[in-house]
């Protein structure tokens, strides 16, 4: 478990004061389920699957509605930097199929 606080690694202390991360092998997450209920994948194929599109907005929105378009601009990059190649997007991330 490790502790994160304004970009810097800090003593992991589950008390919201900062953000924790665990580090383990998602292959042994995985041990014992059937067949099929588990996929390894990464973030970016996982967020886009869930509607995640670091794609512009459509410049005609500025046009029409400018403040509309800035925010749907901002979801845009954030989207982008969570789906990255080379960056976040290439998190593992394990889908654990149920019911």
């Amino acid at each position: 478990l490790t502790g994160f606080r304004g970009g810097r690694e800090v003593r992991p202390v589950p008390d919201g004061s900062c953000d924790l991360t665990a580090h383990v092998a998602l292959d042994a997450c995985a041990a014992g389920a059937g067949p099929g209920a588990v996929e390894l994948t990464d973030q970016r194929t996982a967020l886009g699957r869930l509607g995640v599109s670091g794609e512009r907005p459509a410049l005609a929105l500025a046009a029409s509605d400018p403040a509309a378009y800035v925010r749907a601009l901002a979801a845009a990059g954030e989207a982008a930097e969570l789906t990255a190649r080379g960056g976040l997007g290439d998190f593992g991330w394990l889908l654990h199929r149920v019911g």
